[in-house]
């Protein structure tokens, strides 16, 4: 479950930074648009490390969703 979702676009409407919290965790990160690709980078906390991996291919799956 997702709380308290922000971002905020930069002037030129080409990297937009995040930030949420998840199973209690503070989620940061940036999303950079650039020709015909995507760059997603987020930041997890030292605890929910483990849980990277499954971070990764869940907000991957939901990209491919979203943008195919």
């Amino acid at each position: 479950m997702i709380q308290n979702p922000s971002s905020k676009w930069n002037d030129k409407k080409d990297k937009m930074n995040f930030s949420f919290k998840a199973e209690g965790f503070n989620i940061i990160g940036d999303i950079q648009l650039g020709d015909n690709q995507l760059v997603f980078e987020g930041k997890l906390p030292f605890l929910a490390k483990p849980f990277g991996g499954i971070v990764e291919s869940t907000i991957k799956k939901k990209l491919e969703e979203i943008l195919v």
